[in-house]
């Protein structure tokens, strides 16, 4: 990827997402959710820091528009969490611990809880790579 490239990328990455609203919630206390229009955009661990961005949102649009390649937009948008949300990522998998559409149905009826018993939603999540 061409220094241009990685800069316009970066570019529309902070324009499109750069006001998420940060959610955290007493039963997933490990966990921050940044969301934007009521959707999960991202998820960050704080306990191992691995950060799971939205596949249907940014991974595969980085993917099919831009034509990055997977290590790419691995390297690319872990950059980016690390510079614009000021968090460490260190520790990674391909999918988020917690179930972005129950977090979602939570956020959106106002409730500040999520159950205990969520699951891994791998149709959804793509991790940052370190």
């Amino acid at each position: 990827m061409t220094d241009k490239l990685k800069h316009t990328i970066i570019k529309y990455l902070n324009k499109e997402y750069s006001g998420l609203v940060r959610v955290e919630t007493y039963r997933q206390p490990d966990y921050i959710f940044f969301m934007k229009n009521n959707e999960v955009i991202f998820e960050y661990n704080k306990k191992n820091k691995s950060v799971y961005i939205s596949y249907d949102k940014i991974w595969s649009f980085l993917e099919s528009f831009f034509g990055l390649e997977y290590e790419e937009t691995q390297s690319l948008t872990k950059e980016w969490v690390e510079r614009q949300f000021k968090s460490d990522v260190t520790t990674t998998d391909y999918v988020g611990f917690v179930d972005a559409d129950e977090v979602e149905r939570q956020f959106k009826s106002d409730v500040t809880t999520t159950n205990r018993n969520l699951y891994h939603s791998q149709r959804r999540w793509r991790n940052i790579i370190n």
